[in-house]
C-alpha cells in the first residue's frame, strides 16, 4: 500500500526544484549546495530557500501539495487501512499503545475515537496470527 509520501513524493521535489530548494545539515552540505551571490532563509529539517523567492507563497504550495496527498491517500486506501497502515508503522501491536499514531494522523483529521477503536481491532488480528 502506498504511503502519503508516495503520493507527494514527484510534486515534491518538482515545487522544491522550482524554488531552488536543497537541505543542509552541515556548513560543507551548504557551501556545496549554495550558490554565489545568494543569500538563504533556513527553514524546517535543513531545508534553504533563496531570500529572493517568495518564501509564503512556497509555503502555502508546499501545504496544498500535503493536504491533496491526504485526500488522495483517503480516497485511494479508505480510513481502516491507513489507521492500520500506520499502527503496523508505528509499531503499535509491540508498543501496546496507539499514540504515535493518533499523533501522526492528526492531519488526517481522523478521530482518537476511531483510532483507538481500530487498534483494539488490529491488536485482535495481530495476537490472532500468533496462536
Amino acid at each position: 500500500m502506498k504511503t502519503l509520501q508516495d503520493y507527494i513524493q514527484d510534486k515534491q521535489t518538482a515545487l522544491f526544484d522550482e524554488y531552488e530548494i536543497f537541505f543542509a545539515f552541515s556548513q560543507k552540505q551548504y557551501s556545496d549546495k549554495s550558490k554565489p551571490n545568494t543569500e538563504y532563509v533556513a527553514l524546517d529539517a535543513g531545508m534553504m530557500i533563496p531570500k529572493n523567492k517568495n518564501i509564503k507563497e512556497f509555503i502555502d504550495k508546499l501545504e496544498n501539495i500535503h493536504k491533496e496527498g491526504i485526500e488522495e491517500d483517503i480516497k485511494e486506501n479508505g480510513k481502516k487501512k491507513i489507521i492500520w497502515r500506520e499502527l503496523a508503522n508505528h509499531e503499535a501491536g509491540y508498543t501496546g499503545s496507539p499514540n504515535d499514531t493518533i499523533g501522526h494522523l492528526e492531519e488526517y483529521g481522523f478521530s482518537e475515537e476511531e483510532i483507538r477503536k481500530e487498534f483494539r481491532l488490529f491488536l485482535d488480528d495481530e495476537y490472532s496470527r500468533d496462536e
